[in-house]
């Protein structure tokens, strides 16, 4: 009987190759959306400058001061951390991949604390200016991320969101696919921000300057997956048994629905901004705390 082994971890593994593949385009490790101003071709050469403006556009909601301590939860691979430290401000980074966290410690040295672990699982009795989400809101549940966001910010202190929600259209269950985009409900999280005691001190809708992010994934995905069909094709036509053996193993490792998926990925069909401004706002929310 043939073992199989442990189940492979496919979201650690995305986020390692997903790193890797952004610093070979770019040179830096930024996990998140560019905003792309107007003038700025949508094209991978430009993808470095538009993460760059979205760090810019994150900073300028942090409070007035030099020497913050800031806690960045699932602080990517540190790019932010790092850009923050060099405008004077203290980190502590909660991040739950250990690719990631290993990248962190690279980045940041022995003076920034690196907790590998989930924001549910963190404990600490220390209360900072800043509680930082920046895309990482989305994979914590709301019952747990706001309440434990006011008890590790100090009063008076700033709660920091910026991430994609889904809109009232983006959370119907009828739809015969999952739309692009993510996160939770915006109207579920309002529900929450009122049980949790807080108030949003801002909103800042930058929905559409993100959204061409989407495009350009799309034809990513467009290219990766003509070179598939170009190849199958090719095995198809020159050595149909090997194809023949590869597709049956494929077959029998992914399911019907796991592959309708990644068709659809890799066709990009409705991977595109206008959908993605459809189903989804994403948003740069500050809530001051109150306590």
């Amino acid at each position: 009987m043939i073992k199989t082994g442990r189940k492979i971890d496919t979201k650690t593994l995305g986020l390692d190759l997903g790193v890797n593949f952004v610093r070979f385009l770019t040179g830096k490790e930024h996990l998140h959306y560019g905003i792309w101003k107007e003038g700025i071709e949508v094209c991978a050469g430009n993808l470095l400058q538009a993460q760059e403006l979205y760090t810019e556009r994150l900073i300028s909601h942090l409070p007035d001061g030099e020497h913050l301590s800031i806690l960045d939860v699932g602080g990517g691979a540190g790019e932010t951390a790092l850009t923050l430290s060099k405008f004077g401000h203290n980190l502590e980074i909660v991040v739950p991949s250990p690719p990631l966290a290993k990248r962190c410690e690279a980045k940041m040295g022995q003076g920034t604390p690196v907790h590998n672990l989930g924001f549910e699982e963190y404990e600490t009795n220390r209360q900072f200016d800043v509680c930082l989400f920046s895309e990482s809101f989305q994979y914590i549940p709301l019952e747990v991320s706001l309440r434990k966001a006011r008890k590790v910010t100090r009063q008076g202190g700033l709660i920091l969101i910026s991430d994609c929600f889904r809109t009232p259209e983006g959370q119907q269950m009828k739809l015969k696919y999952r739309p692009v985009g993510g996160g939770h409900a915006i109207t579920r999280f309002h529900e929450e921000v009122e049980k949790a005691g807080l108030e949003i001190a801002f909103m800042d809708d930058i929905t559409d300057k993100v959204a061409p992010s989407i495009d350009l994934e799309s034809e990513l995905n467009k290219f990766i997956g003509s070179s598939i069909f170009r190849i199958d094709r090719e095995l198809k036509d020159k050595n149909p048994l090997i194809r023949g053996t590869m597709a049956t193993i494929f077959r029998l490792l992914t399911r019907d629905k796991s592959r309708d998926k990644l068709k659809e990925r890799l066709e990009g069909h409705l991977r595109n901004k206008v959908e993605f401004c459809k189903y989804n706002c994403y948003l740069m929310i500050g809530m001051v705390n109150p306590q």
